[in-house]
Order: structure tokens, then sequence, then C-alpha cells
């Protein structure tokens, strides 16, 4: 959690800058900084004591895609919620880049059989 506070940060410092005239070296250099703290937490999830289950996690260059490995053979409660994160990373990094229509995608494959045992997608989430 303290990780997805700082990428949001990170972020929101990043969008007030860009309020401001930004040359092309400044967002990249502020999207380098972003893309570490993102990197940096993903890999923080793997066999945390939140996510134990959680072996791997790869994604998309971009963000908008994300496979997670996991022990678990069906996906349980903070797998499940962790979707959310995925979402929100990859729709900050895209907002950071123009992106505003970034469709995010998460996979769960199970380490054992190499199953998809959940898949989710940012447009299909229900409006209540």
């Amino acid at each position: 959690m303290k990780r997805l506070i700082a990428v949001f940060l990170a972020v929101v410092m990043m969008l007030s800058l860009a309020a401001c005239e930004m040359s092309k070296s400044k967002h990249n250099e502020l999207i380098k900084k972003v893309t570490a703290e993102i990197d940096q937490a993903l890999e923080d999830m793997i066999g945390s004591e939140e996510y134990p289950n959680i072996t791997n996690v790869e994604h998309e260059d971009d963000y908008s895609s994300f496979t997670v490995t996991t022990k678990s053979t069906e996906l349980d409660t903070a797998e499940s919620l962790s979707v959310i994160t995925f979402y929100l990373y990859g729709r900050m990094y895209g907002d950071c880049n123009g992106d505003t229509d970034v469709v995010v995608r998460v996979s769960f494959v199970n380490a054992d059989s190499g199953d998809i045992i959940g898949s989710f997608r940012s447009d299909q989430m229900e409006q209540e």
C-alpha cells in the first residue's frame, strides 16, 4: 500500500508539472521515475505478506497488460482486489503519456498448471 501511495504521489507531481510547459527531456525523466516506482511496487508484491501466493508479475512496457503468476488454483480475496492496483498503475502510466483511453488487462496464471484462472479488463468493470 505504501508503494501504491508513492507511485500515486509521483504521478500527481508529474501531472502538476505537466500543467506548466515541460520539455520532452523533463517528461522522459519523470516517466522514468514513475516507471521505476511502478516496477518496484510490482516487485514488492511478489511473495509479500499481502500477496503470499503471487510468484511473478509480468507487464507490457506501457502497463496496459499484466500477467500475474500465482500458486493459487482459484483467486483469493487479496488477488482479486489486486486487480484494482494493476488498473491504477496502467491508467496512471497512460495518463502520464496522454493516453486517457487505455484499457488495462490482467490475467492470473496458476504457476503449476499454466492455466489462466482469472482474466479482467478495465473497460468491463461494472458501472453502478
